[in-house]
């Protein structure tokens, strides 16, 4: 148990991992959600695709996770090429892939409203990776971005919507632009919107951070939302990444947000990942987190 003095860590699952394991919630959401909660996890973080969400699915859904104390907290966005099926950046040049990107943007930020959600995340993904160098420069990229980000923001604040920037790693993302925890954070004090922040996702971070805890501190005040999972885009404890700086340095900075389990293994196997969603993962970073409080 973690001493009642200190404020236990909120964890939450991504439905699309939860999906991986043969539990959709769009599909199942009564059976799902109560597995959910029973796991111990007071949230699930939804993804919208090209067309939002089916809108009874939305509703039935909201019902079930009030009854059961589940927070909708998050709407993630599809925003690669391969999720999205189309391209969508809002650091294009291209005037009307950017507006295309803005139009879906709206789109989503009014469905996170309608699902009592309060952020709607976001990031720059070209339509297809130019690793090792960005083809556009990334001076373009930044202005095109901070244009986008500016609107958006604006646009969700009449709708008490937060805007959470994730940085993606330079194979996935534009080399050289908006990889870093540090990146995202120099576009927001440069864009001086109220209601944008960053999401940290441990799988890039690690990638492009020089430090897992340094970014975590570098994001202080403006840290709407955390991903975890190691540094193998598998379950926490699987890989290198060392969750006990992580947890700490999340609660020296007194984050009070949702950390959300979502991962991505090479090999789907659909019984092993019910078991570590459901079972291992949280029990693994409880335990993190009793470490860090005692120690």
């Amino acid at each position: 148990m973690i001493p009642d003095s200190h404020q236990q860590m909120k964890y939450s699952i991504k439905a699309n991992t939860l999906a991986l394991a043969g539990l959709d919630v769009l599909e199942q959401p009564r059976k799902v959600i109560e597995q959910v909660s029973s796991a111990g996890y007071s949230g699930i973080e939804l993804k919208t695709g090209a067309d939002g969400l089916d809108q009874d699915a939305a509703r039935e859904m909201i019902q079930i996770c009030k009854s059961l104390g589940i927070k909708l907290h998050t709407l993630g966005g599809a925003w690669a090429a391969w999720d999205a099926g189309e391209e969508r950046d809002l650091a294009s040049c291209d005037e009307n892939v950017r507006e295309s990107a803005l139009a879906y943007s709206r789109m989503s930020i009014d469905l996170t409203a309608d699902l009592g959600s309060r952020i709607f995340e976001v990031c720059a993904a070209p339509g297809q990776p130019t690793y090792p160098r960005s083809t556009t420069d990334v001076s373009l990229l930044r202005n095109n971005f901070i244009r986008s980000i500016r609107e958006m923001c604006d646009y969700a604040s009449d709708r008490n919507v937060s805007i959470a920037i994730e940085p993606i790693n330079r194979y996935e993302g534009h080399p050289g632009f908006m990889n870093s925890v540090v990146d995202a954070m120099d576009v927001i004090d440069e864009a001086e919107c109220t209601n944008l922040g960053v999401l940290v996702d441990l799988f890039h971070a690690n990638i492009e951070d020089t430090s897992l805890p340094a970014a975590i501190t570098a994001s202080e005040g403006k840290l709407l939302n955390v991903h975890l999972c190691d540094s193998n885009r598998d379950a926490p404890g699987t890989g290198h990444i060392n969750f006990l700086e992580v947890i700490a340095a999340l609660h020296k900075i007194g984050y009070k947000g949702f950390l959300s389990i979502g991962f991505v293994p090479s090999i789907v196997d659909v019984n092993r990942l019910q078991e570590t969603l459901l079972e291992t993962s949280i029990i693994y970073l409880q335990e993190l987190e009793r470490q860090c409080i005692l120690r």
